[in-house]
C-alpha cells in the first residue's frame, strides 16, 4: 500500500522559494559588507545582525510548511497495492486498487472513504468485523460517481456501506443572440452506481444506495432537458453465501420544462441489476417498490427498487458431528456409507432425498466423487460436501466433483497441499470460507460450464474461498 500524504504543489513552491530567498539574502549581505560591518558602529552591527537573523528564520520557517502538512488528521491513501490491515480513519480522496488484495478492518474500527474506489480488472476482498463506508463523487459523469468500480468485490465478515454520487442538475438554458431564441434544455447528470462490479458476500453485511439522477435543464425554448439516469444499488451479478444485503436504486431525474415538450423523466433505479444467487434453504429474499410493502423474489433477478436478502451464516455446514439419526430444522438425517473406486464415503442423507459428504477415506491419489450414492436400496444425489470433510489429505493430487454438487462447506479441502487439479461442475452455487486454502499453488480448476458466464460465476466463488492467487482457471464447455 502506498501512502500519498504529499501537500499541494503550491506549498512545495513556497518551500523552495523561501529557501532560495534566504540564501540570496545571506549571499548579498556578505558581498555588501552587512556582516562585515564596514562603516557601522558596534551597536548598529548587532541590530542589523539580529534583524537579518529574524528575517531568515521566518523564511526558513515558511519552508517547513509542506513538512508539517505531511501529518494531517487522516490517513490519505491513494493507492492500495497489497494486503493490509486498516486501523480506521478517513480518506479524503479516491482510492485506486492496483492488485487483487484483501483489506482487513478489525472489529470496532471504521474506515471512511470520501471518494470512489477504483479497482479496474482487480478483486477487492474486505474482511474483518469492522466497517467500510465509501461514496462516489457527486456531479460527475464517469466511473468516479460510482462508490466502487471494479471486477469483483468480496465481503468476508465486514460491514460495508456504499453510495453512488448524485448527478448534477442541469442549468437553465441560455438565450441564443444569433438566432434570437433560447437553447433547448440540457440533460441532467447521471447518478452513480453504489457498486459497478460483481459481488460475493460470504458473511457480514452490505448496504448500498444508488445515486439520484440530476434534473434536466428548463428553457423558454422548445424542449426541456431530459432528467439524468439514476444509479443502481448493484450493477452486476450478486452471489450471497451468508450474511445480508440491502440494495436500493437511486431516484430518476426530473425532466426540465420547455414550451413545446418537457424533458424525459427517468424512473427510479433498481436495487440489483444482475442475477442473484443465494442458497434456497432458510434464505429470505424480498423486493419492494416503495420500501414498505415487501414480496418474495421468485426468480434469480428483480426489477424492483428495493432488495433485501438475509442468509444464515453456516459456513457451508448445517450439522455437527453426524450421529446415526439426528434432527435439523424439522428434517431427519441418517448416516450412510458408500464404497467407490476412489475410497470410502460417509454421508448424511436427509429426508428430501439428498446426501452430504461428511468424511472421506481415500484409496487413491486421484479421486472422483460420484453424482449419486446408494442408500437403503435407493439412489440418492450427492449434493453437498460438509465442513472439513476432505481436509488435510496430503496425498490427494486430483479431484473430480460429482455432477450434482451444489454446496461446498468451509475448509472442505483445506491444506490438501498436493492437490493440483480440480474438476468442478457448474451446479456449484456456494463455496464456504477457506474451502481451497492451502492447496497447491500450481492448482488448476477445470470448470465444466455451458457458457462463459457460468464459468465466470463459479470461478469467482472459488477465488473467494481462499484459493491461491496463482491458481489457473480453464473453461471446459459442456452441451
Amino acid at each position: 500500500m502506498n501512502s500519498n500524504l504529499n501537500p499541494p504543489k503550491s506549498l512545495h513552491f513556497y518551500s523552495v522559494f523561501s529557501i532560495i530567498i534566504a540564501c540570496w539574502i545571506i549571499l548579498i549581505s556578505k558581498r555588501s559588507g552587512i556582516n562585515s560591518g564596514r562603516g557601522q558602529s558596534s551597536k548598529e552591527k548587532k541590530t542589523m545582525s539580529k534583524k537579518m537573523k529574524i528575517f531568515i528564520c521566518i523564511l526558513l520557517s515558511l519552508s517547513l510548511i509542506p513538512v508539517l502538512q505531511k501529518t494531517p488528521a487522516y490517513a490519505d491513501f491513494s493507492y492500495w497495492t497489497e494486503d493490509f490491515t486498516s486501523d480506521g480513519g478517513t480518506i479524503n480522496n479516491a482510492v485506486t486498487v492496483e492488485n487483487d488484495i484483501t483489506l482487513t478492518i478489525p472489529e470496532g474500527k471504521t474506515l471512511d472513504i470520501n471518494g470512489y474506489i477504483y479497482a479496474y480488472k482487480h478483486t477487492l476482498t474486505i474482511s474483518g468485523k469492522g466497517t467500510l463506508n465509501a461514496h462516489g463523487f457527486d456531479n460527475l459523469y464517469s466511473y468516479m460517481s460510482d462508490g466502487f468500480m471494479g471486477d469483483l468485490l468480496i465481503i468476508d465478515g465486514a460491514t460495508v456501506n456504499m453510495t453512488g454520487g448524485y448527478g448534477y442538475d442541469a442549468p437553465d438554458a441560455e438565450y441564443d443572440h444569433v438566432t434570437d431564441t433560447f437553447f433547448d434544455g440540457e440533460r441532467g447528470g447521471i447518478g452513480g452506481h453504489a457498486i459497478y462490479a460483481k459481488v460475493i458476500i460470504n458473511s457480514g453485511s452490505l448496504t448500498v444506495q444508488g445515486g439520484n439522477g440530476g434534473r434536466g435543464g428548463n428553457t423558454y425554448g422548445e424542449f426541456g432537458g431530459d432528467g439524468g439516469r439514476p444509479g443502481c444499488g448493484i450493477q452486476g451479478n450478486l452471489t450471497i453465501n451468508g450474511g445480508s444485503v440491502t440494495a436500493v436504486g437511486g431516484l430518476g431525474g426530473k425532466g426540465g420544462t420547455g414550451t413545446i415538450e418537457n424533458g424525459y423523466e427517468y424512473g427510479d433505479g433498481v436495487g440489483v441489476n444482475g442475477f442473484i444467487t443465494a442458497p434456497v434453504q432458510d434464505t429470505i429474499m424480498e423486493e419492494s417498490d416503495d420500501g414498505i410493502t415487501w414480496t418474495s423474489i421468485s426468480g434469480t433477478s428483480s426489477a424492483k427498487k428495493y432488495i433485501r436478502i438475509i442468509v444464515p451464516e453456516t459456513d457451508g455446514n448445517t450439522q455437527d458431528t453426524p450421529s446415526r439419526t439426528s434432527t435439523r430444522s424439522g428434517s431427519t438425517q441418517e448416516l450412510a456409507e458408500a464404497e467407490t473406486a476412489s475410497g470410502l464415503l460417509r454421508c448424511t442423507v436427509s429426508s428430501n432425498g439428498t446426501a452430504k459428504l461428511t468424511e472421506f477415506v481415500p484409496e487413491k491419489a486421484k479421486v472422483t466423487l460420484p453424482g449419486t450414492i446408494t442408500a437403503n436400496g435407493a439412489k440418492i444425489k450427492l449434493t453437498a460436501i460438509a465442513k472439513g470433510a476432505m481436509k488435510d489429505l496430503k496425498k490427494l493430487t486430483k479431484l473430480t466433483l460429482g455432477k450434482n454438487i451444489s454446496t461446498i462447506g468451509a475448509a472442505a479441502f483445506k491444506n490438501d497441499s498436493n492437490l493440483k487439479i480440480v474438476v468442478m461442475p457448474e451446479t456449484v452455487t456456494r463455496i464456504g470460507k477457506n474451502a481451497f486454502k492451502g492447496v497447491s499453488s500450481k492448482v488448476t480448476f477445470r470448470i465444466k460450464a455451458s457458457s462463459e458466464a457460468e464459468f465466470d460465476r463459479v470461478a469467482e466463488l472459488i477465488k473467494a474461498s481462499g484459493a491461491p492467487k496463482s491458481a489457473t482457471y480453464k473453461f471446459v464447455e459442456t452441451k
